[in-house]
């Protein structure tokens, strides 16, 4: 699991920190996602899971390995698997599988089970017909499920996706995070998701609401939509759909809490 206690982490000249006292647990195989208006913490806090940044006080445990303990350089895509926000400034090759097999010449691997590996990568994210593609051709779309095969490809305990969605239109980001989900439960892969769009949760088992830099709210999607009174506070509005189920219980239909999902609130209404 990814734990932390009592973390903080200050910018330099920064007057107050960018996360304060974060003590969390997240457990292997889940769906997690770390919530937050511009300007909450979530990125740093990203950082610090994937050995970016190193704390300015408390810990950050990964898969019982204690990262301030571990030298700069430390092998910390083995455990942690990252894709950022602009899928552009991860690019490092000219060619889709020489981009996959990027991490894996860094640990040395033999070529054949590199090849290998390669292959798996990008068969799961659905880009196996492009592994000769030029990754500057690709969509944005595309260009992030290679983010996911490189990230995948060193076989990490834990993926984090940065705001990774940022510059997809919404069909697309939506498509992003049903394969995420997929792959999650696939490979029993513990996913956390850093994002600002409050749509984006409902995959997620989990949601962490980091608010100024502290958590202010740890439990299900389900859980936060009820609390509708409490998002301005943190800087965030009801998804369209969810605003349509209030909408709909207000007026007297039933519809549960836990229909999170267009095809869910069909079933509540039309069983």
């Amino acid at each position: 699991m990814i734990s932390t206690r009592h973390l903080e982490f200050k910018y330099r000249g920064a007057p107050r920190p960018a996360v304060h006292d974060i003590n969390i647990d997240i457990e292997d195989g889940s769906i997690v996602a770390v919530l937050g208006a511009n300007g909450s913490g979530k990125s740093t806090l990203a950082r610090l899971f994937g050995g970016m940044l190193r704390p300015s006080a408390g810990t950050v445990v990964v898969d019982g390995v204690d990262t301030t303990a571990r030298p700069a350089g430390w092998a910390m895509h083995q455990h942690v698997g990252m894709v950022f926000q602009n899928p552009q400034n991860q690019i490092v090759s000219t060619v889709v599988e020489n981009e996959v097999a990027f991490g894996l010449e860094n640990l040395m691997m033999d070529s054949a089970t590199m090849q290998q590996r390669v292959t798996e990568c990008l068969e799961l994210v659905g880009m196996l017909h492009l592994r000769l593609a030029n990754p500057h051709e690709l969509s944005a779309g595309e260009q992030q499920r290679l983010g996911i095969a490189s990230a995948l490809a060193a076989n990490p305990r834990h993926l984090i996706l940065d705001e990774a969605t940022a510059l997809l239109d919404d069909q697309t980001r939506l498509e992003l995070m049903s394969r995420v989900q997929a792959l999650a439960r696939r490979l029993s892969l513990n996913v956390i998701v850093i994002t600002h769009r409050m749509d984006e949760v409902n995959i997620a088992d989990r949601v962490i609401v980091l608010s100024q830099g502290e958590v202010v709210f740890d439990d299900t999607p389900t859980a936060l939509f009820t609390q509708a009174e409490q998002l301005p506070h943190w800087n965030l509005t009801l998804p369209p759909l969810q605003e349509l189920t209030a909408a709909l219980r207000s007026g007297g239909l039933q519809v549960p809490p836990s229909a999170l999902t267009p095809e869910e609130v069909a079933r509540a209404l039309w069983p």
